[in-house]
């Protein structure tokens, strides 16, 4: 009787340690989380010159999910753009199964969805870190959405691996605030048709340190480099690109005017310091836009409102 207790109380142990078996004679799921034992199966064994069971097989390149390119990184260099200005760097990176992707990228206007600029980077390699040069000229200024767009040879279009945005946010302006540093506007003295001498003020004044630095609020192509010594002291007029005005920098600091005659330049582009030459009481920027030729058939314009509003985004 003893010997039978034992006996069954063996038997009752090990059929609450082992798993319950089907039928079939694999491991039934125990009905709990995690892999059940169903999924623990033996490997199969390799037959020479069967592909589905061969062991040795090379690992799929890195690439998409199903089969998709998958953009692995997208990144814009500055959030703003001036027209006829710099430059920004948009990198990225795209792996797939294929060697190469047919690129481009897209300019939305935030607020239409209007398409406002394509530009096809043609085929690139995948799983390579690349870089394009974004610019601004032939865009309206505005607010766009920079989105990347792409497929493979198999027309599979572009997937994102996840937190990787295939889009950024790029502000496009038409022109910046001509000086790099603080400044006051001044009194009503310094304002567009003030009083002068036999003449009305055809300009802004803007007082600033000696040795600011004064940029060109518009790219284009530098008309006059001159002095005037009873009157503009240094000065440099820029016909500015794609729209008909003229655009006037004076009382320059003597030996800091960097640009050329008959060169262009670029929105931004570095054109002298802020000086006190010729018939000028203090240092300052006189600036003045025209719109037409600068003395040569055009009219004197107040820049007043124009550069309150340049200097509120440069």
């Amino acid at each position: 009787m003893r010997r039978s207790f034992i006996t069954s109380t063996f038997f009752v142990l090990l059929a609450l340690a082992s798993p319950a078996w089907a039928g079939d004679g694999t491991a039934e799921d125990p009905g709990y989380g995690g892999a059940g034992y169903g999924e623990l199966t033996q490997p199969e064994q390799a037959v020479d010159g069967d592909p589905a069971t061969d062991t040795k097989k090379p690992k799929p390149k890195a690439g998409g999910s199903g089969g998709r390119p998958v953009l692995v990184s997208f990144a814009v260099s500055s959030s703003r753009l001036f027209i006829y200005g710099r430059s920004t760097r948009v990198t990225y990176r795209i792996d797939d199964n294929a060697p190469t992707v047919d690129v481009s990228l897209q300019l939305v206007n935030a607020t239409s969805g209007e398409v406002a600029k394509t530009v096809a980077l043609g085929s690139q390699s995948t799983g390579a870190d690349h870089v394009y040069r974004l610019k601004a000229r032939g865009v309206p200024g505005a607010r766009y959405r920079l989105q990347m767009q792409a497929s493979d040879p198999g027309d599979h279009r572009l997937a994102r691996r996840a937190g990787v945005s295939a889009s950024d946010e790029i502000a496009v302006y038409g022109h910046r605030f001509p000086l790099k540093g603080n400044f006051p506007f001044g009194d009503p003295g310094s304002r567009f048709g003030a009083p002068r001498s036999g003449h009305s003020h055809q300009g802004q004044d803007i007082s600033a340190p000696e040795g600011t630095k004064v940029v060109a609020p518009r790219g284009g192509r530098v008309k006059t480099v001159a002095y005037q010594a009873e009157g503009a002291g240094h000065y440099v007029v820029i016909d500015g690109a794609g729209e008909g005005r003229d655009y006037a920098f004076m009382h320059l600091q003597e030996g800091s005017i960097r640009v050329r005659q008959g060169k262009w330049v670029r929105t931004g582009k570095w054109i002298g310091n802020v000086g006190n030459t010729g018939r000028s009481f203090g240092a300052h920027l006189h600036f003045e836009i025209w719109a037409g030729p600068w003395y040569g058939g055009g009219e004197p314009i107040d820049p007043f409102r124009l550069l309150r509003a340049w200097d509120r985004w440069s």
